[in-house]
């Protein structure tokens, strides 16, 4: 199957990396592909982890006591004003 390339840019920067790996065109191209599917696939990994802890954060979020002591509350019976347990 052919690949026809019609932006004089685009064939430009596939000569380039070619030369500059010393590879054919179509495999400079080839590696380009596999690089950028790599990132994407890695990205999309990131992504899915990143929506995987904001639901369990809701979700401990939902089971929290409206009522809960803060982070200060708590630490301000925890230790006096000098940061001496008490």
């Amino acid at each position: 199957m052919a690949l026809n390339i019609k932006n004089a840019e685009v064939e430009r920067k596939a000569r380039e990396l070619a030369r500059r790996r010393k590879v054919s065109i179509t495999e400079a191209i080839d590696q380009a592909l596999d690089e950028g599917l790599k990132r994407e696939t890695a990205r999309a990994r990131k992504q899915s982890r990143t929506d995987v802890i904001r639901e369990i954060a809701a979700r401990f979020q939902r089971h929290m006591r409206q009522d809960a002591p803060t982070t200060e509350e708590i630490i301000e019976e925890m230790y006096d004003e000098f940061g001496a347990p008490r």
